[in-house]
């Protein structure tokens, strides 16, 4: 994923303007989770992020690599990709595959409130089609007091 092609969705700063930023990707196995939830709460501790967020950013971060594993590559293996940045205002977390993306599984019976969940525990969050392939989640955190957070989970195709 090059930084060219990335927008930067909800507000955030580009990798070079923020305060902090994270890259990395793991395997798209279950086994990753702690991993990619580990890492996106260490990168918030960085930033001085209170605990019910860094709290918030583990859980979410952990769900949205779980929509992955279980989602974007089936009968292949794939990566999931953790990009992170930081202001004195926000934390933004993007969890983004290069698979086939969010796809219904006929052999997955879901109840589908994983992205409500998501949304609630974050302030603001996009779902988008990723450069190259796939889906790219990007949540929000806010860090300091600014406008009423935005509660609504928005995508690329128009959907609230």
């Amino acid at each position: 994923m090059s930084s060219a092609a990335q927008h930067h969705p909800l507000g955030q700063p580009s990798a070079g303007a923020a305060d902090g930023s994270l890259s990395a990707s793991f395997p798209a196995v279950a086994e990753s989770l702690a991993s990619i939830r580990n890492a996106a709460a260490s990168f918030a501790l960085q930033g001085d992020a209170p605990p019910d967020t860094v709290d918030a950013i583990r859980l979410v971060c952990s769900e949205a690599a779980a929509n992955v594993v279980e989602h974007a590559y089936i009968n292949s293996p794939g990566e999931i990709h953790l990009r992170a940045v930081r202001n004195s205002e926000a934390v933004w977390i993007v969890v983004a595959d290069d698979g086939q993306g969010l796809v219904p599984r006929p052999d997955k019976r879901s109840a589908g409130v994983g992205f409500g969940w998501m949304a609630t525990f974050s302030d603001a969050m996009t779902l988008e089609p990723a450069f190259g392939g796939g889906l790219e989640m990007v949540f929000r955190f806010r860090l300091a007091d600014g406008p009423q957070s935005e509660s609504a989970v928005h995508s690329a195709s128009g959907v609230r």
